[in-house]
């Protein structure tokens, strides 16, 4: 994938750029540890912030937004899970070319101009421009934590213990605690 930009903002989106949710990734990102640490190789392994944004690089997972691949690779290691509710579908896609041997390629010479979170209303920096109602991005928030849910069930959880997925699943409840209820 090539660079993103955010149209509101000009900032690089993230998710276009970033590596496995592996339970320390999502522990740093989400109590926000990365961000006083942003280039760190411990800390920001959610964003890879410390492979920088400006070289070529291999990353573990590019955004769908803007996402190649040949219909051969597509083919190989199936298209788009469907079980996925319109998050981490991506996500879920990139870690299967992993499994298989592939590569996912940060291209920063490509640049994408994109309204992240416009047709939902979930992201700030776009809910200028959204049409989304306040119900519709409720709900789509709740979507987005059912894909961490699923992503980790059908990924993660198989290789560690049952403690560990405990823990990540009450993080996980808690998030969309926080992102539906109480951010309504």
């Amino acid at each position: 994938t090539g660079r993103v930009n955010l149209v509101v903002n000009g900032k690089i989106d993230e998710t276009c750029h970033r590596g496995f949710p592996t339970p320390w990734a999502a522990f740093t990102h989400f109590t926000g540890l990365e961000k006083f640490f942003p280039t760190s190789s411990l800390f920001s392994k959610y964003t890879l912030g410390y492979l920088g944004y400006d070289t070529e690089h291999e990353v573990d997972a590019v955004g769908g937004m803007f996402m190649l691949m040949s219909r051969k690779v597509g083919q190989k290691v199936g298209w788009w899970d469907e079980q996925f509710p319109l998050y981490g579908e991506d996500l879920d896609l990139c870690y299967r070319l992993k499994e298989h041997g592939y590569k996912n390629l940060y291209w920063p010479q490509v640049v994408l101009e994109h309204y992240k979170g416009a047709t939902t209303g979930m992201s700030k920096t776009s809910r200028k421009v959204t049409s989304a109602s306040k119900a519709t991005t409720r709900r789509v928030k709740g979507w987005s934590i059912q894909a961490m849910e699923i992503f980790y069930q059908k990924h993660y959880a198989p290789k560690y213990p049952f403690y560990v997925n405990w823990i990540v699943m009450l993080g996980i409840r808690l998030l969309k605690f926080k992102r539906v209820v109480l951010a309504h």
